[in-house]
């Protein structure tokens, strides 16, 4: 199966499964391309061409990760979900598609305290939480020199001395919201 072939069924099973479950609201349905695959399509931009293992925090509908796993094959993409039918959901897609280099583990991160210590290139999240809460979590599996990619919530924020930015995107959305894709390491 092909990328587009792929893409395209992701993101019908990703409509089929919002129907029963809380992945993508109506009004998020009609955004599919012009806010989802476009914050995917940026935040694949931002991850060197290397492979690399990833670990996704709070995949929940499965972006970027899934994206990611599509079209760049050369990445070991680990989605971290807690909530069971949203983890089905992403078990369902990795089988589907036949995604090779997705890996789903349905449990909490804090649960996690042995497998993946310095395990990780690079530490996504998307909808998670703050910046502050995502370094304490996941400090203990990245390696060292790990990049951090974030959405982060545009506001005037203190400079941080505990990391290094690597990389600051912000970009405006067709709606007209802006978004700040953040890149760092811990120092």
């Amino acid at each position: 199966m092909d990328n587009f072939r792929q893409a395209g069924g992701y993101i019908a099973e990703l409509f089929r499964w919002s129907e029963k479950t809380s992945l993508l609201s109506e009004k998020d349905r009609e955004k599919i391309f012009s806010r989802h695959f476009l914050d995917a399509l940026i935040f694949s931009g931002k991850i060197p061409n290397k492979p690399a293992a990833i670990m996704d925090l709070g995949s929940g509908n499965g972006i970027p990760a899934v994206p990611l796993a599509i079209f760049r094959k050369e990445l070991k993409i680990f989605c971290f979900e807690s909530r069971i039918k949203k983890a089905a959901f992403l078990f369902n897609i990795k089988n589907k598609l036949s995604l090779d280099n997705l890996f789903i583990i349905n449990d909490r991160i804090e649960n996690k305290e042995k497998g993946y210590i310095d395990y990780f290139d690079i530490i996504t999240a998307r909808a998670f939480s703050n910046i502050d809460e995502i370094i304490r979590l996941t400090k203990k599996f990245a390696k060292k020199n790990a990049i951090f990619i974030v959405f982060n919530t545009i506001t005037k924020q203190e400079p941080r001395k505990d990391i290094n930015i690597v990389d600051k995107y912000v970009y405006k959305l067709p709606d007209g919201k802006w978004r700040e894709l953040l890149s760092f390491k811990l120092l």
